[in-house]
């Protein structure tokens, strides 16, 4: 089982891989949110994401509410 992994390609675009669920939402959380304040509008790709449930799109949701915050955009 792959789990859940976040690649930066460069400051505005990253790609998510891997199982996304309520396992590995956590920690890919907390990298996004630390990844995310380096750039103002940033593209997160989901094109290798293997698996994902529910979790998953309770964390775009929250992320991209909290990117906003910080005054970034978010697109997947």
């Amino acid at each position: 089982m792959n789990r859940a992994a976040l690649t930066p390609v460069d400051a505005h675009n990253a790609t998510l891989s891997g199982i996304v669920d309520f396992d590995t939402v956590p920690a890919l959380y907390d990298q996004l949110i630390a990844w995310l304040p380096k750039a103002t509008d940033v593209t997160i790709s989901l094109q290798d994401v293997e698996s994902c449930n529910s979790a998953a799109l309770a964390m775009i949701v929250e992320l991209k509410a909290d990117a906003l915050k910080m005054g970034t955009s978010v697109s997947f």
